[in-house]
């Protein structure tokens, strides 16, 4: 008895009903639904031909890597010959793979996107408080990851930093800015190498702003994840506040209680139809904007512009946030 599941391309089948499957392609971005690629082992050709030209372990890693730090999964053909053998250097190529995964599949595995899925050559997974970043390119100097820096953490800083499959110390060194990491000498042997970060803290990550659209008007739902990672409970008799731009007293309390280790996913929606619904305002271009404020106890991560592009939407549809900067003179009108 196992789970299976239905896949499909394009608008072949309505939103939701199965895994969304992109033929030889990928998300662009991390998505907050799970999603698949299928593709193959050769440049040109699904199925088996005399000199078949592959992609390299190191080309697959990548691509596996990449898609699994966007919420996808790799969906990998191979080209056996017609009396089903499966030749030599296609053997290779997976038994490569397998040999980096014996390493570091605990950072492929059972993980969750981190709140980017990159910057520059690093590719980012979660498992737990376990924080993984993985380098395509090895630098050869000091290497500066904003989006790990304290300030972009959602209120986790990093305890330690090691990298798979070695026992050689991990430089590094946090800021509020920033994170500054050298790896040793003998991450450049590895294909991808994958260093392993400790999280620390309390706090709320991966906020996944949503809009659906349905007859009567429109829904904006948001979804983080509260995570304790400290050796203290987070015992929270009175609700912690996720609310939209607005007032506090319209409700939208989520009750929290994690003891060390643990996190919740915090889901909340509002719907245009409520007296406290998600306000949109009309700027040039006639796009409405939804500001979206989510906060962490006393501590109030900035807020979330999301630019909405025009009301003739159907189906589920996420936005990326905005720069702050950009609607800073946008003026509220909760009746447009």
């Amino acid at each position: 008895n196992q789970e299976v599941t239905v896949t499909y391309k394009g608008q072949h089948l309505p939103w939701g009903v199965g895994l969304y499957d992109i033929e030889r392609g990928r998300m662009t971005e991390a998505a907050p639904f799970f999603w698949q690629t299928d593709t193959t082992v050769a440049t040109d050709t699904w199925a088996y031909k005399a000199g078949l030209e592959l992609y390299t372990v190191k080309e697959e890693l990548d691509q596996l890597v990449d898609i699994v730090s966007k919420n996808g999964a790799l969906l990998l053909n191979i080209a056996p010959r017609g009396d089903g053998i499966i030749p030599e250097d296609q053997e290779a190529l997976l038994r490569g793979m397998g040999a980096w995964l014996k390493i570091h599949g605990e950072a492929i595995y059972k993980t969750v996107p981190w709140q980017v899925a990159e910057e520059g050559d690093v590719r980012f997974t979660r498992r737990g408080k376990h924080l993984y970043a993985h380098f395509l390119g090895v630098p050869d100097e000091d290497l500066v990851i904003a989006n790990l820096g304290t300030a972009r953490m959602g209120g986790l800083t990093i305890r330690a930093a090691s990298l798979l499959g070695s026992d050689e110390p991990v430089a590094w060194d946090q800021a509020e800015k920033a994170l500054t990491i050298r790896l040793p000498d003998n991450a450049a042997g590895n294909p991808l190498p994958v260093v392993r970060f400790e999280l620390s803290g309390q706090g709320c990550i991966n906020f996944w702003p949503t809009l659906t659209h349905h007859p009567a008007g429109y829904a904006v739902e948001a979804v983080g994840t509260v995570v304790n990672f400290s050796d203290q409970p987070i015992e929270d008799r009175a609700g912690r506040t996720y609310l939209f731009e607005g007032d506090a007293g319209l409700g939208n309390h989520v009750q929290v209680n994690l003891a060390p280790g643990e996190e919740q996913e915090v889901r909340f929606e509002h719907s245009d139809q409520a007296t406290y619904g998600a306000r949109a305002s009309v700027i040039p271009g006639d796009q409405p904007v939804v500001t979206l404020r989510f906060g962490f106890g006393k501590t109030r991560s900035p807020e979330k512009h999301v630019l909405l592009p025009g009301l003739g939407l159907q189906g589920a549809w996420r936005f990326k946030a905005a720069d702050e900067a950009a609607f800073a003179e946008v003026s509220w009108d909760d009746t447009t």
